[in-house]
């Protein structure tokens, strides 16, 4: 384990939310060994993508020494580790999520969930405005009736991701990835309040993770 496999770790440990919402792939057809662990959907979706990843023969040779069993592995059981780096990564979770605000209103499908604006958290009569789902050339929030979201949506965005993950040449190149697709897809879409992108939620976890590695490391973490 390195430093580099703990940051990829972290940032792929969620990237299942989006590939599930996609429909495109059903959890109970993915590989025998990911459905059968005892964990979220999306975590074996993360696992399941970082797998096809490791199988493709157009990798970038950064991914290729990076993406290995063991990062595979930490992404699929994040919720429940199986070692010190899988609690590393577990934790830091947790932290980066401590900021989500309960909701008990339910009344869309998690896919259609839409990413609103934190302006009310700064002034309580601001009106509620929502996110497209879209890459950052389309930011401006609209009312709520105005954004639609669905499976369709999620397909169209992360079509492109897809194929520029294969041409990663560093964590640079892939946080700039993320925060281009995947600013305005909600972290979060079922009991609490979606106003945390996917994109923050996984570099905060990322760099979290990196700290703590590099502390367990040098002895200060037991």
């Amino acid at each position: 384990m390195n430093d580099t496999k703990i940051l990829l770790s972290a940032l792929l440990h969620d990237f299942g939310k989006a590939l599930e919402r996609t429909k495109e792939y059903k959890t109970r057809e993915l590989p025998r060994d990911i459905v059968e662990f005892d964990t979220y959907a999306h975590s074996k979706h993360s696992a399941f993508f970082v797998r096809t990843l490791r199988k493709t023969e157009k990798l970038s040779e950064f991914l290729k020494e990076y993406f290995t069993e063991d990062v595979e592995e930490l992404v699929l059981t994040h919720h429940k580790p199986m070692n010190e780096y899988g609690l590393i990564i577990q934790i830091s979770d947790w932290l980066a999520s401590s900021e989500r605000e309960e909701s008990e209103t339910e009344k869309e499908r998690y896919t259609e969930v839409k990413l609103s604006t934190p302006f009310r958290w700064v002034d309580e009569k601001a009106e509620e405005l929502y996110y497209p789902l879209s890459d950052l050339r389309n930011i401006v929030p609209k009312k709520k009736d105005e954004v639609y979201v669905d499976e369709n949506k999620y397909s169209a965005l992360l079509n492109p991701v897809l194929n520029k993950f294969l041409s990663v040449n560093d964590v640079e190149q892939l946080l700039t990835l993320y925060e281009f697709y995947l600013s305005q897809i909600p972290a979060q879409t079922r009991g609490f309040v979606s106003d945390i992108s996917l994109y923050d939620h996984s570099r905060i976890t990322a760099a979290l993770a990196h700290i703590f590695y590099k502390d367990y490391k040098e002895g200060l973490l037991t």
